[in-house]
């Protein structure tokens, strides 16, 4: 899987950084979501500037958030 962006940790469980592909190059943020009794909720919302662009969730096949790894390059995602 191609790495399209690059994320660091931040203390508050968020991530920062930029998704850079041929046709976007944004800065964005991963913040953790609102807790939800709905096992199939997102764990984390995706935004660009003040605008939601997309969800992660923690349950995937392999360690939790590995997707995000591979496709973003987060570090300290284990943490």
């Amino acid at each position: 899987m191609a790495q399209i962006g690059t994320f660091t940790r931040a203390e508050d469980g968020s991530y920062t950084g930029t998704i850079k592909t041929l046709s976007l190059n944004i800065k964005a943020r991963f913040l953790p979501a609102e807790l939800s009794e709905n096992e199939k909720a997102p764990n984390l919302r995706v935004l660009a500037g003040n605008v939601e662009i997309g969800a992660a969730a923690s349950r995937c096949s392999g360690p939790p958030l590995q997707h995000i790894e591979k496709l973003f390059g987060a570090a300290d995602v284990r943490n």
